[in-house]
């Protein structure tokens, strides 16, 4: 863990710029913010010898992964002194289509 904690991170943010030096502090704040992401490259002596992809660093995408989203709230309980809805009358009778009427007789040849 203090490799992670000690190093000095050069790191990509979101929108592709370069970014650092860093400490740790800064670095995982800009995670938590959405400033940058596992996504995004960095390079931190003795935790990525090279520019990596966050993710594929071991260790650390663990260690900068934002918090989980608060839980969602409990939904209320149900009423339970709600009056049954009354039932729904029958649908009316359907009348059927009236047939087309018939075409006008052509008129008589001349």
């Amino acid at each position: 863990a203090a490799r992670f904690e000690n190093a000095q991170y050069h790191w990509q943010d979101a929108a592709g710029q370069q970014r650092g030096p860093s400490g740790w502090a800064e670095y995982k704040a800009a995670h938590a913010k959405g400033d940058t992401h596992a996504g995004c490259l960095v390079f931190a002596a003795g935790v990525a010898a090279s520019w990596a992809v966050v993710r594929d660093v071991p260790g650390l995408a663990q260690r900068v992964a934002p918090p989980p989203p608060p839980a969602m709230p409990a939904a209320p309980p149900m009423p339970t002194n709600v009056p049954a809805m009354p039932a729904m009358p029958p649908p009316a009778p359907v009348a059927p289509p009236a047939p087309d009427p018939a075409p006008p007789a052509a008129p008589p040849a001349p």
